[in-house]
């Protein structure tokens, strides 16, 4: 039986700060591994942008500039370690080819072409995302969208007597 490796042998060009990036899908069992990453960093910031996604405020294919203030909220409470470490998950594992050298993207060369643009580097890693996670987002909005507005009722603790 021959495998296919097709889906995975294709990348898909993003532009980003004037470099071309050519992105890979990360294999499924890395795929799995890292969306466990996610779940605890950024379920709470998918909880706060779900309402967007359902209402159909913001789509993945959006100018990022127009959700700043959602993204900027969302993102608030992370840990700047945990941040740094999953970057570099998503950004270096031999997923993203610079297209000027055809060179894997390394962490040094992310730390040069991202010095001083950090922005830049989000910017990549939501591709990366987008591109490896983008049904997960859609899926989390339909299931967080409904919670997440109403967590401006007050919590009422309910008490049962035994």
């Amino acid at each position: 039986m021959q495998a296919n490796y097709s889906r995975r042998m294709s990348g898909k060009e993003v532009s980003v700060g004037g470099e071309i990036y050519v992105l890979y899908p990360f294999p499924a069992f890395t795929a799995a591994n890292l969306s466990g990453e996610l779940s605890r960093m950024l379920l709470p910031a998918v909880g706060a942008l779900a309402p967007l996604f359902k209402d159909k405020k913001l789509n993945l294919d959006d100018d990022l500039g127009d959700a700043a203030p959602q993204l900027t909220a969302a993102f608030a409470n992370l840990s700047g370690d945990k941040l740094e470490r999953l970057l570099k998950k998503l950004l270096c594992s031999q997923n993203i080819v610079l297209k000027s050298t055809g060179e894997w993207l390394t962490e040094e060369q992310a730390d040069e072409i991202f010095c001083g643009q950090v922005d830049l580097m989000y910017v990549l890693a939501f591709h990366v995302l987008k591109e490896n996670f983008g049904g997960f987002f859609e899926r989390a909005a339909s299931l967080f969208g409904e919670r997440v507005q109403d967590q401006a009722a007050p919590m009422i603790q309910s008490v049962t007597a035994i």
